[in-house]
């Protein structure tokens, strides 16, 4: 039978659950206070912004405060992501390596076991307490145009569920057009993100794209094009230890003054893996950067890469991002690059591009206002959605009975 909406409001960070947050979160609740209850899997979905994330963290705050601390682990798929909800990452929490494993690979136990840290495996060890598992996967974008603005609200959800394609592909093309497909270049580009600032008045503007290839590119060109930036080459020592993987194609780390920057690990208490910040000054051992929870000096840690091992900030710059990274952010105003490299012959054979699956709307709806986006190239925008998740969520609303009005 469907639920009753409870008449006890739920409060979480100052902001008050809808009603049919509300109504999900007592589910729950309820469903926890019987210790018998078998495996349950809840999907909450809904447009970007509409508030799944702040229903995840009462969720999480709920049940800590009636099964205890860790009844359950909340995580996410990316660092900023994950940072915004005070958790960690999936490959974080569950002590994950990067890459893919190849079919037919053995994985060596011991080996695992000689490479995870004393202070990871206590971690693993208090999991065997939990009963919830709470992932978000798109994380909550502050109240915006896209939701309060009715045109721009009937856009996004014509992108999240792939309606009136022709009627949608005008009025992104009227609105957040670069330039002609063919004149794109990675200047161009560079100059449509400093305009943008400019016309908005803003430093949170964001290129997204779908390779590592085409942001690094863009952060290179856009901290070069800074006052007095500086190229921090690593410091290579060997016999370092409780080193960290380093994720990134570039060992050197280039910044400028206000350059945005992201913290790519737990560096302490107040900074995590994924915080966004800018900085401040910097110098031969340390830069100085300003982050939502203050402003502090980033020192060199030790990382390592294949067999070397070196000293390096674990910094990496944050005009652009790819889409995938970016889940979890919320921008003043994007640039959407939707080549995967400069070859001109990519950008001629446009229309045998194949944009991923909900790429375009999973991009757009990072930022608040869609009036301050921009697309390149505009032709043959992939805003088809996946079939299977769309029979999916209609299979989950006629099994999940309970939760129907």
């Amino acid at each position: 039978m469907p639920l009753s909406t409870p008449s006890v409001p739920v409060i979480v960070d100052g902001h008050k659950l809808s009603p049919e947050q509300c109504k999900i979160y007592y589910w729950v609740m309820k469903k926890m206070d019987n210790r018998h209850t078998t495996p349950i899997y809840t999907l909450v979905h809904g447009a970007a912004g509409s508030g799944q994330s702040l229903l995840l963290k009462a969720i999480r705050s709920g049940l800590q405060e009636k099964l205890g601390l860790d009844s359950c682990i909340s995580t996410a798929p990316t660092a900023i992501a994950s940072q915004l909800i005070d958790s960690r990452t999936i490959h974080s929490t569950f002590v994950l390596k990067w890459g893919k494993h190849r079919q037919g690979e053995n994985i060596d136990v011991e080996d695992f076991l000689d490479e995870i840290s004393d202070h990871k495996m206590n971690i693993l060890s208090q999991m065997r307490n939990s009963e919830v598992v709470l992932i978000d996967v798109i994380n909550y974008v502050k109240l915006n145009y896209r939701l309060t603005d009715e045109t721009q609200r009937e856009v996004s959800i014509a992108m999240r569920h792939g309606n009136n394609q022709d009627g949608l592909y005008d009025y992104l093309k009227k609105i957040c057009i670069i330039c002609w497909d063919l004149d794109q270049t990675k200047e161009k580009i560079v100059e449509e993100y400093q305009l943008l600032t400019q016309v908005t008045g803003s430093e949170n503007i964001a290129v997204l794209a779908p390779s590592n290839d085409i942001v690094d590119d863009i952060n290179l060109s856009l901290v070069s094009s800074e006052f007095g930036a500086r190229r921090f080459p690593p410091i290579h020592l060997a016999g370092l230890e409780h080193c960290k993987n380093w994720n990134s194609a570039q060992q050197d780390v280039c910044v400028a003054s206000g350059s945005p920057v992201v913290c790519t690990v737990n560096y302490d208490e107040r900074i995590k893996n994924g915080a966004m910040g800018h900085v401040v000054d910097s110098y031969d051992n340390g830069i100085i950067v300003t982050f939502s929870t203050g402003t502090i000096d980033i020192d060199r840690l030790p990382f390592k890469e294949g067999n070397r091992t070196f000293m390096q900030f674990p910094l990496r710059l944050g005009y652009a991002h790819t889409i995938e990274r970016a889940q979890g952010a919320t921008f003043d105003g994007i640039i959407l690059v939707r080549n995967k490299t400069w070859d001109r012959e990519e950008t001629r054979l446009w229309e045998n591009h194949q944009d991923g699956v909900g790429e375009i709307y999973t991009a757009m709806s990072r930022a608040r206002d869609l009036q301050n986006c921009r697309i390149t190239p505009m032709r043959y925008l992939g805003l088809d959605i996946s079939s299977q998740v769309e029979k999916e969520i209609t299979r989950m609303r006629r099994d999940c009975w309970e939760l129907m009005d």
